[in-house]
């Protein structure tokens, strides 16, 4: 995520164009629909928004399992489900600043 794990590679508009197009059909196409399953009037942009939160927290989850780190539980599944759950409960961001 933070790395360059091919030396010399640099991300062009080509690049970033494929990696949005995944992004926005993977992730933000589910939460859109998970959103609008639960009827919540929100804000435009908030499934990105939610998206882009879920996807950075379960990436970090496993990045750090996969340095051979291990979690508070020692069961990645678990905190990831845990963390999900969490992020889940206030979607919209109600309690957040």
């Amino acid at each position: 995520m933070f790395a360059t794990p091919v030396p010399e590679f640099a991300r062009d508009d080509a690049a970033r164009a494929v990696e949005w197009a995944a992004f926005r059909d993977c992730w933000i196409t589910a939460v859109g629909m998970w959103l609008d399953a639960r009827g919540d009037e929100r804000p435009q942009g908030t499934a990105r928004r939610l998206a882009w939160r879920l996807w950075t927290a379960v990436h970090g989850i496993a990045t750090v399992h996969l340095a051979g780190h291990d979690s508070p539980s020692g069961d990645p599944e678990q905190e990831v489900a845990a963390m999900v759950r969490l992020m889940l409960a206030d979607p919209l961001g109600a309690g957040a600043p």
